[in-house]
């Protein structure tokens, strides 16, 4: 028979390991939005990816994605989703708007892979509503592009 003090260190083994495995479950991902978040700029400045703007606001999508944001709404960048895995970061995608009277809306997205260290590049031209046109850009291209959208 179990006495006053073996019940209760019983239970508090208990609550111990039930609130420890939903606090690693939770602790990959709030580690990883504060690592890889601004504190991470100066990783993404070496390897010529857009750093996080002091004023965006940071939002975990699931337990692999995190997506910053900006504030305000007329901003060119839009958003900054990072791909994670356990601790570590696998990917991070960069997505710019940009709408003018002569082209119309047009959006790149631009994929820095960690592990490889390739660029891969998305653009998209919205003619009207129901008509896009995909073209391909390397890297240098879309930069060149980005750089007339400020």
């Amino acid at each position: 028979m179990l006495q006053r003090k073996d019940k209760i260190a019983v239970i508090l083994l208990f609550i111990f390991l039930v609130l420890s495995s939903f606090a690693f479950d939770l602790l990959p991902g709030q580690f990883n939005v504060w690592y890889y978040g601004k504190r991470y700029n100066e990783v993404r400045v070496q390897n010529e990816i857009m750093v996080i703007p002091p004023s965006w606001r940071s939002k975990r999508t699931s337990h692999n994605f995190i997506l910053w944001y900006p504030p305000e709404r007329n901003s060119t960048f839009k958003g900054k989703e990072i791909k994670v895995d356990g601790f570590s970061i696998l990917e991070e995608r960069d997505t710019y708007v940009y709408a003018d009277s002569i082209r119309g809306e047009q959006s790149i997205s631009i994929t820095s892979n960690y592990e490889s260290g390739e660029k891969s590049v998305s653009y998209f031209m919205f003619l009207d509503t129901d008509l896009q046109k995909r073209e391909s850009l390397n890297y240098q291209e879309a930069k060149r592009i980005l750089a007339t959208w400020r």
